[in-house]
Formats: C-alpha cells, structure tokens, sequence
C-alpha cells in the first residue's frame, strides 16, 4: 500500500527526480551563534534535488520519498518546530506518512534531450520547517512543463531535519543531523551585537552561499569540468552522460535566462541574493526573471530589500553596427530581472507587512507584478495542505493549479496573458463576525471567491 501526491494532471514531460550532493572544502561557519558548545551554523556540504524533464524509456522506477529520512530525526525536527503540538499527536501522523506517501516522479531517471533549445533553469528556495520536498508539487509542475528545477535542502537549521555531511580526504563521509533551529536554543557571545532576528540574518547568510553554490556546481556537472567532487545523495549510480552534451553544447540553459524562486523565507532568501554582492568567489547568477511566492521579509533591514544594478539584464535589443554602438545601447536596455510576487490572503491583511512588500515591488519597475490568491494562506504554496486525507484538500489543490498556471506564465513571458483567462478582481477588504483576531484588531478577509485573483496596482 502507498499514497500518491497529486499526479501533474496537464504535463507536456514526465518528471525525473534526483538529488546531488557536493562537498564545501573548508567548511564555512556563519555568524557566532552556538549549539550544544558547537557553531550552530556551519556548512560542510550542499544538496539539492533536481525535478526535470525525464527519459523513461529505460523503464525507471516511479516514487520518491515525501519524508525524508531518517524517520525518527525528522519526527524530533518537526516537533522542534511545531513546538506548540505534542510528539504524541505528531508521532503517528509522521510515521504514516513517512511509509506510505510517494512523490509521482521517476527516481534518479535520466535528464529527457531536448528537441530544440535547453531547458530553462530555476532554483528554487524553502522556506522555514521547508524541505528539498516540502514544495514537490509547484518544482514537478514546472518541470513537467519543460524546466530544470533544482530545490535546494538548506543545511541552516531551518528544515525540520537535514543530514549534512564532511567529505574527508579518504573517500569517507561523516554525518551529523541539524534540526530545526530556534534563537532560544543558541547561545551567544555576550559581546555580540544586538539585532533583529540574528538567526535569520545569520541565514540568510549561509543561504545566499548555498545558492551561489548549487549554482556552479551545477553549471560545472553540465560541462564535466574537473576537478569535479559531485554525487548522488543516495549513492545511486546514473546516466550522468545525459546531463552533458557531446558537443559540448549544455542541455540546460544557465548562462542567460536563470530564474531565482521561493516561498516565505525562501522568497526573502531570493529577495537578499538579488540586493548583496556575490560571495568573492562566485559571479553573479544571470538571473532574468524572479517567482516569489508569499515572502516573509522581516529578516532583512529596512528599508528595501532594494536590487543591486549588478543584476540588471540586457533586454532583446538589434546590435548595431560598431562594438561601441552595441555597448552603449546594451547599457541603455538594461534592466532588473521580471519580478513577480504571489500573496496569500493571510500576508496581504497583514498590513505593515504588505506595504513594505508593496514599496519594494514599487521600487522594481514596470516588469514586476503583485497578486494575491483571494481566501489563501501562507502553507498553500507547499505541499502540505494537497496530501492525502487532509481536510479542505480539494480547495488546496485549486490554489496549487492557481499558483501553477500563474508560475508558468510568468516564465514563459505570458503573464499578461494569463490574467486576461483568470477571474481577477480589485481589492476590497470586509469585517468577518465579532471574535478579534490574535492582536486584538476585528478579523478581516477579502471580498471574492477561492480563485479569485488581485492584481494590485
């Protein structure tokens, strides 16, 4: 017996799944912070599982893992960050669906040749109590629509479990499990500065490394550039010939056209790559359009995030006949990446939190777009509100085929379009009953109907 996430219903491909590992040597160590008298942030190697276009002619096996493993550290990580529900009640849930729940995607499948150009690339961010799975369903609809997904597993302590290892000189690997982090479980020098969430800002940190990482070691597997430390975080052997052309001409487009992605934390992740430098070692990523879903900014100062000019992109423009002509001109399209941000209804009554998310998208330009899903919530963007047996499941599935419609235009440059075909609305605001809400204001919600969508201006 098994359970099934939701098949992708409208898929042009068949979704392959993988998950690479590659080593940080020397480990790096973020912020002051300690656990247990350890550094509580410290990054000895990267993983993120791959969701892409598959070739299943060779008849490979269909099923992933939703939980990842081991069972029993993830069950103490979800505690740690549910902290509010007790193990008992957790325990049973996790374990069920620990055995029984499957991703719908070929394991370890090979990476489908494409007819024409590469495959776009997105890299996509997780937000807190998040996995490299908690968002299967929005990474495998857009590969089943013709992308490379790579969603990175955060080793900062803010999955609920993660297995992070240190390649040694020998070949050997050595294993520790991170669980979720909270600021009270740290300790902190008391000569450190005080600062707003010094554990997010730690992170944010430590997750802007990941990113540049992910990123190169991926664009290094494409070409097989050497040295090269890259493997299957399973220990599987694969096809790796069907990530590299002959030709050398790389199956997935990574020098131009790069989306960056994310929900909650990870939309800030994305936010704060594209308004800091790189790290010294890396280039900037050539990122052209930006899908957040969701974000929660409070980690990063404000006023901004504001993007850096570093990250503008040059727009289609005809070259003209001299070198120098074509600089200048180039310089003169240059523009910051798309941006589009989808809210749920829950941060968008959140008022101080959604003008600051209004002034940043303001503060883009005429190539970003803010919409809200009408009567949404935050956990919507996951997978968690679509599994098996949840209540209001079949509502959570017309956000998710929402979401995933809105997500796919945006790349393919078809937002626009898109919003012609769905139900949109203007904004308008109703006191719900007489019960106050958390912080004691009259509970609000937004006129409309699930699948009603705001475009504001």
């Amino acid at each position: 017996m098994s359970l099934s996430l939701p098949q992708c219903s409208d898929n042009k491909y068949p979704v392959g799944s993988t998950t690479f590992a590659t080593p940080v040597q020397p480990s790096v160590t973020f912020g002051t912070a300690t656990l247990n008298d350890q550094p509580a942030l410290v990054l000895d190697e990267v993983a993120f599982t791959a969701y892409y276009p598959a070739d299943v002619t060779a008849g490979p096996s269909k099923g992933v893992d939703w939980l990842l493993r081991p069972l029993n550290e993830n069950l103490k990580g979800i505690v740690m960050f549910a902290e509010s529900i007790p193990s008992w009640i957790v325990r049973p849930v996790v374990y069920f669906y620990g055995a029984l729940l499957k991703i719908p995607v070929f394991c370890n499948a090979p990476l489908l040749k494409a007819k024409e150009k590469p495959w776009p690339l997105v890299i996509f961010s997780h937000g807190l109590g998040g996995s490299r799975t908690a968002y299967s369903q929005i990474c495998s609809r857009l590969a089943a629509s013709g992308r490379v997904v790579l969603a990175i597993e955060h080793r900062d302590g803010t999955a609920t479990c993660c297995v992070s290892r240190t390649w040694d000189e020998d070949g050997s690997r050595r294993s520790r499990v991170v669980h979720y982090m909270a600021e009270k479980d740290l300790k902190r020098p008391e000569t450190s500065e005080e600062a707003l969430l010094p554990l997010r800002r730690d992170q944010l940190e430590f997750r802007r490394h990941e990113v540049y990482t992910v990123y190169h070691t991926f664009v290094s597997m494409l070409h097989r550039r050497h040295p090269l430390q890259v493997e299957t975080l399973d220990g599987s052997d694969i096809d790796w010939s069907s990530w590299t052309a002959s030709d050398d001409q790389p199956l997935v487009e990574h020098s131009r056209d790069v989306a960056l992605a994310g929900h909650s934390f990870g939309g800030c992740t994305m936010f704060y790559i594209l308004s800091t430098p790189p790290p010294s070692w890396a280039a900037p990523i050539p990122v052209t359009k930006t899908l957040i879903h969701d974000p929660w900014l409070d980690p990063i100062p404000s006023p901004g995030p504001t993007p850096l000019d570093d990250y503008k992109v040059v727009s289609d423009i005809t070259p003209s006949a001299s070198s120098e002509e074509t600089l200048a001109v180039e310089e003169q399209a240059k523009s910051l990446p798309d941006l589009l941000v989808i809210n749920s209804q829950g941060f968008t009554l959140w008022d101080e939190h959604f003008e600051r998310l209004r002034s940043v998208v303001n503060a883009w330009g005429l190539k970003a777009k803010l919409l809200t899903l009408v009567k949404s919530q935050h956990p919507h963007f996951s997978d968690f509100l679509v599994l098996p047996l949840i209540p209001g499941r079949k509502t959570a599935l017309k956000f998710m085929n929402s979401i995933s419609r809105l997500s796919d235009a945006f790349l393919d440059g078809r937002i626009d379009e898109q919003l012609t075909l769905e139900p949109t609305r203007t904004m308008e605001v109703e006191v719900v009953g007489k019960k106050k809400d958390a912080y004691g204001k009259p509970q609000r919600t937004l006129k409309g109907i699930v699948g009603d969508i705001i475009v504001h201006s």
